[in-house]
């Protein structure tokens, strides 16, 4: 899971209608941005892995001002030999004992963090030149 958020975003000193018009362009930037992430989260995803594919989502909470990345959980569960649970996500991105790690989330997530900040900066500054 990776998340994205801009906690101060209260304290800007604008009308309520510019920070409303702001919010929404930000929030639009950063979901946009991470939906194109999560596509390419999921096409580096090992082929044989359908259900972890598929378990890449975006969640957005407008009143947060947050997006996060997610991948795995209840879907990619799976129990081993002595009955544990497990998130196979987890154990395919980092690997096991009898299993090599085939990283798929966080290369993604790092071969394109710097557009989060190019989102807000560029759907901020619009939402401001709007007036």
């Amino acid at each position: 899971m990776i998340e994205f958020s801009l906690p101060k975003f209260e304290s800007l000193a604008l009308s309520a209608t510019r920070k409303a018009r702001l919010r929404e362009r930000v929030l639009g930037g950063l979901t946009s941005t991470a939906q194109s992430i999560a596509e390419d989260i999921r096409q580096a995803a090992p082929e044989d892995e359908g259900a972890l594919r598929d378990s890449v989502h975006v969640e957005t909470d407008a009143q947060a001002l947050r997006v996060t990345i997610e991948a795995g959980g209840q879907s990619t569960t799976k129990f081993s030999k002595n009955g544990r649970a497990y998130d196979h996500a987890m154990a395919v991105e980092y690997g096991t004992t009898r299993q090599p790690a085939r990283p798929f989330f966080y290369p993604s997530i790092n071969a394109r963090e710097d557009e989060f900040g190019d989102a807000v900066d560029r759907s901020g500054q619009d939402a401001l030149d709007e007036g």
